[in-house]
């Protein structure tokens, strides 16, 4: 479904990707984990567009997307759902579902709504609040939800539990999931290894703009040396 093949980025002059290549099959969730700094992050902005590679190509349902514009993307079906959270704080809730939902035609935007609205229950309680007076881990789910709120293919998901208490990180773990077992494939990027890999099938291991490794996330979880590295046991 997803290609990344041989992608190398860059700001500037400062080279972060070299190199690097994954796959993300349909109706999979793929964990790429690593430390900060590894290049976690640039790698999504490559493929949803918002930094274009310098070298190597992107391909999604076999179209290539390297160097496609970020709204193109979008409607080609994937959606990313940023680190900081980038929604509008000075609206309510719903307007910003909305907002995210307006990829599709107008008479299945209310639907759609509706359906998220039954996906994150707890969401259904702020409606009506702006998005700035809510908590992080509010914030946290409401990112999600936009995210998802134009039914895209695949979900970039960018450090979900960033910042958040270990309850509500949780929370956002066990919402990611479902969306995995739902049909959505998705590529996630976690600082927090453990809780990446228990939900993913397979994971990646991003170090210094390189992949370091991969392999099924039962393999990984289970291997002494990444244990040690990443996992802290």
């Amino acid at each position: 479904m997803l290609e990344v093949d041989a992608v190398y980025a860059a700001y500037g002059t400062a080279r972060i990707l070299h190199g690097v290549s994954i796959t993300v099959n349909v109706g999979e969730i793929v964990a790429v984990i690593g430390s900060n700094g590894a290049g976690k992050t640039t790698l999504m902005r490559s493929i949803s567009g918002l930094l274009p590679p310098t070298n190597g190509s992107i391909k999604f349902e076999g179209k290539d997307i390297t160097r496609r514009r970020c709204s193109d993307i979008a409607r080609a079906g994937i959606s990313l759902v940023p680190e900081d959270r980038d929604l509008f704080v000075g609206m309510t809730v719903h307007d910003n579902l909305l907002v995210g939902a307006t990829l599709l035609p107008k008479r299945e935007r209310a639907v759609r709504i509706a359906e998220l609205y039954d996906l994150f229950p707890t969401i259904v309680e702020w409606r009506s609040r702006t998005v700035g007076s809510l908590s992080g881990g509010q914030r946290a789910m409401v990112n999600l939800a936009v995210g998802a709120a134009a039914k895209p293919k695949m979900l970039l998901v960018d450090e979900p539990s960033a910042g958040l208490s270990p309850q509500a990180a949780e929370a956002m773990f066990d919402l990611v999931q479902q969306f995995g077992q739902s049909g959505t494939a998705i590529l996630l990027v976690e600082q927090d290894a453990y809780a990446a890999l228990r939900i993913a099938q397979r994971g990646y291991i991003l170090e210094q703009g390189r992949v370091q490794g991969g392999g099924p996330s039962s393999e990984l979880l289970n291997s002494e040396s990444i244990r040690k590295a990443y996992l802290g046991l």
